[in-house]
């Protein structure tokens, strides 16, 4: 990868999308009476892991600041993974949606942790 400029340069931003892409599709096929909850909750939380990230991004002259939107996209991708759960188990995911599902959680996850440990690396106002 070349110089990030943008957040739209990081892997994880798009490795985010991608998962809220895909639980979009997926989630069109869940039943009607889940629309204003777990499908509105599983689709709210995954959109929030990119918006969060990108937010951190806008704030990395900031260090301490840059890492609580981080943490926060943390939060939404454990949220996340948390709905994936519960999906799989009232059967809305088969075993094999849920892992693939969960294991791009943890992939996301793993990739913001390490932004969050580091953070002073993307701080362009780091002492």
């Amino acid at each position: 990868m070349g110089l990030i400029k943008r957040h739209q340069d990081l892997d994880v931003y798009w490795n985010a999308v991608g998962l809220a892409s895909e639980l979009y599709s997926r989630t069109t096929r869940w039943p009607k009476e889940e629309q204003r909850a777990m499908t509105d909750q599983v689709r709210r939380a995954s959109r929030s892991v990119c918006s969060n990230l990108a937010e951190a991004w806008g704030r990395r002259a900031y260090v301490n600041s840059f890492r609580a939107k981080i943490v926060d996209a943390i939060s939404e991708a454990c949220e996340t993974s948390c709905w994936i759960d519960l999906a799989a188990e009232i059967g809305y995911l088969n075993a094999e949606e849920a892992k693939h599902f969960s294991d791009r959680c943890e992939h996301i996850i793993s990739q913001l942790h390490a932004m969050r440990i580091h953070a002073k690396r993307w701080s362009y106002n780091a002492s």
